[in-house]
């Protein structure tokens, strides 16, 4: 039994080692494009940039009861319906 538990061990300790991983440092993107020649559309590029809309609630009080509704702040529109919060 003693045999069987060392044995279990070593592969474990083993698999673990094997899996164990090594970090990636990423490379700045304005320095590996003046290595080498920009492409055409590198204006193009440049001025995609991740969007996502500004959203918060907004609250209501009606007869005593506590609303809240999803506002979209960066197109200026409602989002859903006023539900109890």
């Amino acid at each position: 039994m003693k045999i069987k538990r060392i044995i279990l061990l070593i592969i474990t300790s083993i698999f673990f080692l094997l899996l164990s991983t090594q970090a990636a440092y990423a490379i700045d993107p304005s320095f590996a494009l003046t290595t080498y020649e920009k492409p055409e559309h590198w204006k193009a590029i440049s001025k995609i940039s991740p969007f996502s809309a500004k959203t918060g609630w907004r609250y209501k009080v009606i007869n005593g009861i506590l609303y809240k509704r999803l506002y979209d702040y960066t197109n200026k529109r409602w989002i859903g319906n006023w539900i109890r919060a």
